[in-house]
């Protein structure tokens, strides 16, 4: 009995979520219903009409026959015209509906009863089992509609149908009203079923699954529609980094790890409002788009309430310290696609994980333009420190200089900064993952043509394959300053 009591539970409580979470699609589902039924409806009634007295002879029509065409007609016109808009009504459309049952089977209610009283009441049976399947209306709702008809069929009943007709058809009509109520439980449960089904299907399309918030494809298809049809309105764009992310999965192993970032998404979803868009767009990097906002104290705020949310849960859970860093830009009511406002975020962003950790920088665009303007980002991967520095202190009053010593490092930075890095210079000779093994991994995730990037390698066998990979330029080892220099102002076109 308890199972059963729960399944009630879980039924009803499914069926409330279908109507209350999926009102336009079946706005759109229930428009693309009445205009179907109304189109098909109407020439069968017309058929009807004409072909019936040839095959039932005592047959005759009746006022109710003829009003099934004009409503036919109107609610063909109401759902065409319903169709054609962008944004339907649930409200509209839902009345529509209900209009259309209580109509029909007043109609049918009329026909099986005053004109013939000596008729089975087979048609209102019928009606009764057949309309719930028909349309897309809350359960509750459909059992009033069919109560209510079946009151009205039993005054009719009473008025119009011989004595000795009344009996079977009062059986006929509650047979109908059985069967209508179980139909009704068993579609709306398998619509409602169906839409469940659905959403998690798309859930696990668009959620990542570590954090539950919004996926990289996902959240950034959601900015890039939000920023081309609200371009006026004023916004704030944060990328967010976990600061030492990867010594948290190297000293604790990547369980840890994994409970650092399922933390964060908790900390993060539950510190920014509904309507803003938060998902995670790479390893330990996420991406949160605040709607109609462009105050930096509000900003600031925020931060500092989802650093603090996430040390807390991370100390009462884990036991691990971790913190955050963000880069901020908040723009005004001028036009800025996504990427050219990402980029802007994720450089403010890298600035501010040059000063330290733990920490954040919140600019406005005209700022931004002011004091960073078009500073290129220079990637520097070799594993020896000399050479990092000889080409550091041969490009740092150009360029700010990122540096990876290691195959690893270098891949992790390319996907956090792959939208920002203006040239990258790469050691061929790289201890365990070589630069081959990077300039594949580039080529197959498409990055290659992202950015100008400069082969040094000691090998002339090497310099064939390099090009076929599609680097930009190759310099022998050990390089010439001013050759390098050269290069470098020719990949780029300094």
């Amino acid at each position: 009995m308890k199972m059963l009591k729960q399944a009630l539970i879980e039924s009803f409580q499914q069926m409330h979520h279908y109507f209350k979470d999926s009102k336009d699609e079946i706005a759109d589902k229930n428009t693309l219903l009445l205009l179907s039924v109304s189109l098909f409806g109407l020439p069968i009634v017309v058929l009807l009409l004409i072909v019936t007295p040839f095959i039932v002879p005592s047959w005759f029509i009746t006022i109710g026959h003829w009003l099934f065409l004009p409503f036919f007609l109107i609610t063909l016109l109401f759902s065409f015209y319903e169709k054609q808009k962008t944004h339907r009504s649930y409200g509209i459309i839902h009345t529509m509906v209900l209009t259309f049952m209580i109509v029909i089977m007043g109609l049918i209610i009329y026909i099986n009863t005053v004109p013939y009283p000596e008729s089975s009441a087979t048609l209102v049976t019928a009606a009764m089992i057949v309309l719930p399947v028909l349309l897309i209306v809350p359960f509750h709702e459909n059992i009033l509609v069919l109560i209510f008809s079946f009151l009205v069929f039993l005054f009719m009943n009473k008025q119009y149908i011989v004595p000795e007709m009344q009996g079977s058809n009062i059986f006929n009509g509650l047979a109908g009203l059985i069967f209508g109520i179980m139909v009704s439980w068993i579609v709306t449960n398998l619509r409602a079923q169906d839409n469940k089904d659905k959403r998690e299907i798309v859930a696990r399309s668009t959620q990542d699954n570590l954090t539950g918030i919004l996926n990289k494809s996902t959240v950034e298809k959601k900015c890039f529609t939000y920023l081309e049809e609200s371009s006026a309105e004023n916004c704030t764009l944060i990328v967010i980094d976990i600061d030492n992310f990867k010594n948290i999965n190297d000293s604790q192993g990547h369980y840890a790890g994994d409970q650092v970032l399922s933390m964060f998404g908790e900390a993060v979803q539950h510190t920014f409002r509904e309507t803003d868009l938060v998902g995670r767009i790479g390893g330990d990097e996420f991406l949160v788009l605040m709607k109609g906002l462009s105050d930096s104290a509000l900003v600031a705020k925020k931060m500092e309430r989802l650093n603090d949310r996430f040390r807390k849960l991370l100390a009462n859970k884990i036991n691990v310290n971790a913190t955050c860093s963000y880069g901020a830009i908040l723009k005004g009511s001028e036009y800025i696609p996504y990427i050219s406002l990402f980029k802007m975020s994720d450089k403010i962003l890298y600035l501010a994980k040059k000063t330290g950790k733990n920490h954040g920088t919140i600019m406005s665009v005209a700022d931004y333009h002011k004091q960073i303007g078009n500073t290129e980002i220079m990637f520097i991967v070799d594993d020896s420190e000399i050479n990092r520095s000889i080409i550091r202190s041969l490009f740092e009053d150009n360029f700010d200089i990122l540096e990876a010593e290691n195959g690893e490092e270098a891949i992790e930075l390319i996907e956090k900064h792959q939208n920002i890095i203006s040239i990258m210079l790469l050691d061929m000779m790289l201890p365990e993952m070589g630069g081959f093994l990077i300039l594949d991994w580039l080529e197959t995730q498409h990055c290659i043509n992202h950015f100008p990037v400069i082969a040094i390698s000691s090998d002339e066998d090497t310099k064939l394959h390099c090009l076929q990979l599609g680097v930009t330029d190759i310099v022998s080892k050990p390089f010439v300053p001013e050759i390098l220099k050269k290069r470098v102002a020719n990949a780029t076109r300094k």
